[in-house]
């Protein structure tokens, strides 16, 4: 199917839905006031942030590549915070 042409709409006998995985999130303390904090002032979100092969593809993941990348460095800035990419679900603060 191609990927860098958006206007064309791929016909499902050609790319069924294929369910790869099911995930499962046991329940956190998502709201806790330091996470809260954690959340806006320090994470960064890149989709690109994943193995190679799990890179998305196509121009409009590109721009939104450098549009994230962008908004992440103004936030940052305007909130002298320094930008982290967790690694680990455990270096979030409780």
């Amino acid at each position: 199917m191609p990927v860098e042409d958006g206007s064309v709409q791929w016909p499902e006998d050609k790319s069924q839905y294929q369910p790869i995985e099911r995930i499962t999130f046991n329940p956190q303390k998502t709201f806790s006031p330091e996470r809260t904090a954690y959340a806006g002032d320090v994470l960064s979100f890149n989709q690109f942030h994943c193995l190679p092969v799990h890179r998305p593809l196509g121009n409009i993941m590109r721009v939104r590549k450098l549009a994230y990348e962008t908004s992440s460095k103004y936030r940052h800035h305007m909130n002298a915070q320094a930008r982290v990419e967790l690694v680990s679900i455990d270096e979030l603060p409780d």
